[in-house]
């Protein structure tokens, strides 16, 4: 399994819950075959590099009258998580002879 999440993400703690994950499957079958990835400094979007290009920059959001969404994160840190665990995945996918997607 592989887990990412932000640590800046305001929608909701999802490095909270990813460590609770972690925490709960440590002395599972599968624990060493996990992989568990937090960007300190992107939010709620992370997206496939060079895919939905407007979510990585997603930092607000306006939904409408005067209402505005955070989903936490800078421009460039959703950026780079998104570059990053692009490469990652791949890695994750590779190592555990997992060819389709």
């Amino acid at each position: 399994m592989l887990l990412i999440a932000g640590e800046g993400d305001q929608l909701w703690p999802s490095s909270q819950y990813v460590k609770i994950m972690e925490a709960n499957l440590q002395n599972t079958k599968w624990s060493k075959s996990n992989r568990y990835l937090y960007y300190e400094n992107a939010g709620h979007f992370l997206s496939f590099p060079y895919s939905l290009v407007n979510l990585p920059a997603n930092v607000f959001m306006n939904i409408g009258g005067k209402m505005t969404m955070t989903f936490g994160g800078s421009k460039r840190g959703n950026a780079e998580a998104a570059k990053d665990s692009w490469k990652q995945i791949l890695t994750f996918l590779d190592e555990n002879n997992i060819d389709e997607i």
